[in-house]
């Protein structure tokens, strides 16, 4: 057991934090622009944050489902869709389950996941690299 805990940490990505933060951070401040209300602000900061914490602690699946090494394997950018489009639904579940905010992630996921890759250019990534999310 204690092997299989060690496996599964030496898989994530080491800059987990870094993505949160910056995740949390860009969604704070244009979701509170955009709303012109500081508490909508925290929620959609909080969600993002807890997006980019999943899409790390999803990563090791992500990489035997894709049948990607334990080096820094490239993703296509169809598998990095498929992983953001089930961290937001982990978080929209999670967020909806644990908090008295009910929020609609999924209607804001296809623009998240758009931006996010165009701003890549719809190219291969590292599957370690960490994934900044933009929650409205």
């Amino acid at each position: 057991m204690l092997d299989a805990i060690r496996s599964y940490s030496n898989q994530l990505p080491r800059d987990i934090s870094y993505g949160m933060l910056k995740s949390g951070i860009v969604s704070f401040v244009v979701g509170s622009l955009a709303t012109q209300n500081v508490q909508a602000g925290v929620i959609l900061g909080g969600a993002a944050m807890t997006a980019s914490l999943i899409h790390g602690l999803t990563t090791p699946f992500f990489r035997k489902f894709f049948s990607i090494g334990q080096t820094m394997g490239q993703t296509k950018w169809y598998q990095t869709a498929i992983q953001m489009t089930v961290s937001l639904g982990l978080t929209q579940a999670i967020m909806n389950s644990f908090t008295h905010f009910r929020i609609n992630m999924m209607a804001g996921a296809l623009f998240s996941i758009g931006l996010s890759l165009a701003l890549e250019n719809f190219r291969d990534r590292p599957i370690n690299k960490p994934m900044t999310y933009w929650v409205f």
